[in-house]
């Protein structure tokens, strides 16, 4: 996701990354409507979420203002409930709700706000109802604190290993499938090539297209086969 910013610019930078992350979900969302008996769609939608969680921590560091950034994703999380809801007949919350949580769980224990203690247990209760879980919330926070506590030099190595091990105690208990591991291919993705810039896109583009193509994929269904 783009970090915010409170310049006037009309545009948002297309990086290699985040086009891996697009393509990818697309692929991994056709394959859930369309091919459902086709594995390989969804493993190669595994790559997304970690390039996006990745994405918020770096928006994280970057915005200039904390309330536009939350509600930016709150907005655009809201207007794409509608697409993520028709396309996957659920009433669960979607994404950019998951990254929405994330991102005040950051915060908050980035600066030692105590209320996160008493957030976090009310995520236990709730973060079933979130796309990823408790898994997609706190992987934001422990990004961030991998990039802070551990040597650059290191900080994939060390990023990657925690993905797996945060990864397996779901796929444990029986929250998450095993080709969800694929995802840590995501973070050296991110890591190394996230200022490969293509092209400007216009503002908010990120955002929308989510929400969008979601919404582009259910009309598709409903006139291809009703």
């Amino acid at each position: 996701m783009k970090a915010l910013s409170l310049s006037q610019s009309k545009t948002s930078t297309l990086t290699l990354p985040l086009l891996i992350a697009m393509l990818a979900m697309v692929i991994d969302h056709v394959g859930v409507i369309f091919f459902p008996e086709i594995i390989l769609f969804r493993y190669i939608g595994r790559l997304t979420f970690p390039i996006m969680a990745y994405q918020l921590v770096m928006g994280y560091y970057h915005t200039q203002s904390m309330f536009y950034y939350y509600n930016r994703l709150w907005l655009f999380g809201l207007l794409s409930q509608i697409g993520y809801t028709l396309a996957f007949d659920t009433l669960d919350f979607n994404t950019l709700f998951t990254l929405l949580l994330g991102l005040y769980l950051l915060h908050s224990i980035d600066k030692k706000r105590w209320e996160w203690v008493g957030f976090l247990t009310v995520l236990v209760v709730v973060s079933h109802r979130f796309d990823y879980g408790m898994f997609g919330i706190v992987l934001p926070t422990l990004i961030h604190l991998m990039l802070t506590h551990v040597p650059k030099r290191w900080q994939i190595y060390f990023l990657m290993w925690v993905y797996v091990l945060w990864n397996s105690l779901f796929v444990f208990l029986g929250d998450l499938p095993l080709y969800q591991l694929i995802g840590v291919i995501g973070l050296p993705i991110y890591h190394f090539y996230h200022k490969v810039k293509l092209i400007d896109m216009p503002r908010y583009f990120f955002y929308l297209f989510y929400g969008w193509h979601l919404l582009g994929l259910f009309l598709l269904y409903g006139f291809l086969y009703f």
